[in-house]
């Protein structure tokens, strides 16, 4: 009864399309990026290990978008890429990698490729490749899964990762609170939450340059908002220059 087929994961929350083409979809709550896969193995014994697992460096849950769709084998699945701390993410991978070998567990010597399964064969390559648009998501923690059968997983463990917004309630617009240290981090996850409400915003990019303050981040905001309008139409009309960035949130009012 101790022996359970265990792996690492990332479970992810998305601004998820209402419906996909055919194929065995990964029901929402089960979606995730695979970090390291144990196979069956002891839980008494991974459980009792897992308090030296490196932690994660970033101090919330990263801001990614699925850009692309990729084929593996039976698997169609979202490309991730991170909108943010990229290098500090590789760097947390080789930490875990490294824990899996000093205890002895397999190493996937293949280079990493993060990607969120959703569906399973029998699908149509050219339906799910026509179909697909870029998805924003979020990581929600790092967490120790057994693998059940059939595309459930039930969590076992795991290290939360704060939200880096959350939608809150507002009287006549739309309202965030956003997380953020820097004002960059605080431009990544706005752009986030504006993409989890109009996902095709994700055309747009943010700006290379550098965004020193609050006032910079709204104007950047704008700028992708007026860009996307023009060729797009977004269901808003602009960030108000409002609130001010204090214990590193900032409440960011969206004018509808």
């Amino acid at each position: 009864m101790d022996e359970k087929r265990l792996f690492l994961g990332i479970p992810v929350i998305g601004s998820w399309p209402s419906s996909f083409p055919d194929g065995r979809l990964i029901e929402e709550e089960m979606r995730h990026i695979t970090l390291a896969f144990f196979g069956t193995t002891s839980f008494e014994r991974l459980i009792s290990l897992l308090s030296s697992l490196p932690q994660p460096p970033f101090s919330m849950g990263l801001a990614g978008v699925g850009d692309h769709i990729k084929f593996f084998s039976h698997v169609a699945a979202a490309h991730v890429t991170w909108l943010e701390e990229v290098d500090l993410f590789s760097k947390y991978y080789e930490g875990v990698q490294n824990w899996l070998k000093n205890h002895r567990y397999p190493v996937d010597t293949r280079p990493f490729l993060p990607h969120i399964t959703l569906a399973r064969s029998p699908f149509s390559f050219h339906e799910w490749k026509a179909f697909f648009a870029p998805i924003p998501f979020y990581g929600k923690s790092i967490c120790l899964y057994e693998s059940l059968g059939q595309s459930h997983y039930k969590p076992l463990w795991e290290i939360p990762l704060p939200a880096p917004f959350v939608e809150i309630e507002h009287t006549a617009d739309i309202a965030f609170c956003i997380q953020g240290k820097t004002p960059r981090q605080l431009l990544m996850h706005a752009y986030l939450a504006l993409a989890f409400k109009f996902p095709a915003l994700l055309t747009e990019k943010i700006p290379d340059d550098s965004t020193h303050s609050l006032d910079d981040v709204i104007i950047a905001l704008n700028d992708i908002i007026s860009r996307a309008d023009q060729t797009l139409g977004v269901p808003f009309k602009a960030v108000s220059f409002h609130g001010e960035h204090q214990n590193n949130q900032w409440t960011m009012i969206v004018d509808v």
